[in-house]
């Protein structure tokens, strides 16, 4: 039996972000380039992440997969608990650079998931700000004309 790898995950998700950082983090944590699995991709689910699924079809027990930020790992709840599971039932460690977090403690696997939920609680509050705001904008011709700078 071979020994346990160290896999990097990376993502981004907009034209004005770049691996570069996270790539950087991820070597200086020990994990080789070649072992990095990189996905641009939206924040929207559902859209297809072949980094990632090609990082769990490689993963085995034992191997630890190193991110950047537990957020990397999905962008929604649901997919990130549901691949966090996965991961464990599995024998694959998670590690968060950010967070100094591994999942291979009760106590880092708790706190990953308590991170992954109030994440969930963030992006649903910005959700609702934005939907407040284009409402706000919509009722209001004055509103609009004064964040336009016409107004002033």
């Amino acid at each position: 039996m071979s020994s346990p790898y160290l896999l990097g995950l990376a993502r981004f998700s907009t034209e004005h972000q770049s691996l570069d950082q996270q790539t950087d983090s991820l070597v200086a944590a020990g994990v080789p380039a070649e072992r990095i699995y990189s996905d641009k991709a939206s924040g929207s689910a559902g859209t297809p992440r072949p980094g990632l699924e090609a990082l769990l079809t490689v993963a085995r027990a034992g191997d630890v997969i190193v991110m950047v930020g537990a957020d990397r790992l999905g962008r929604d709840v649901p997919e990130m608990s549901a691949t966090l599971r996965d991961l464990r039932d599995r024998g694959i460690t998670v590690r968060s650079l950010r967070e100094g977090l591994d999942s291979s403690t009760p106590v880092g696997e708790a706190m990953l998931n308590l991170l992954i939920a109030i994440g969930g609680i963030e992006l649903a509050l910005a959700k609702e700000r934005r939907a407040a705001s284009r409402a706000a904008r919509k009722a209001s011709p004055d509103f609009s004309r004064i964040i336009s700078g016409e107004g002033v």
